[in-house]
């Protein structure tokens, strides 16, 4: 499958999931757990993070980033899930590219 479509499968998946919290149809802890095994692979000092190239993890914080906004604040200040998005942005380095470099 191509990345782009898995991309947005999963995008929409955890976006999903997210709205049927929201519609109360499953509970927080769901969402929560969901969230909390996504940021297990963004943790700076996580077994499961050691192998995974950069531009993944980004893919990993930015999935997070934009579901907490939908699930609201009992969910969105739970200290696990942003202590490892502030630990991977912490630790993070920039890639430099030459297209993007002026000439």
């Amino acid at each position: 499958m191509h990345f782009s479509r898995e991309f947005y499968s999963i995008k929409f998946l955890v976006r999903f999931v997210a709205e049927l919290y929201n519609a109360r149809l499953i509970a927080q802890e769901c969402v929560l757990s969901l969230l909390v095994t996504i940021s297990k692979y963004i943790a700076p000092k996580a077994e499961k993070s050691d192998d995974l190239p950069q531009h993944i993890r980004d893919f990993y914080v930015y999935i997070l980033i934009t579901t907490l906004p939908l699930v609201g604040p009992p969910i969105a200040v739970d200290t696990d899930v942003l202590s490892a998005i502030h630990g991977y942005m912490q630790q993070r380095t920039s890639l430099s590219f030459p297209i993007f470099e002026g000439t």
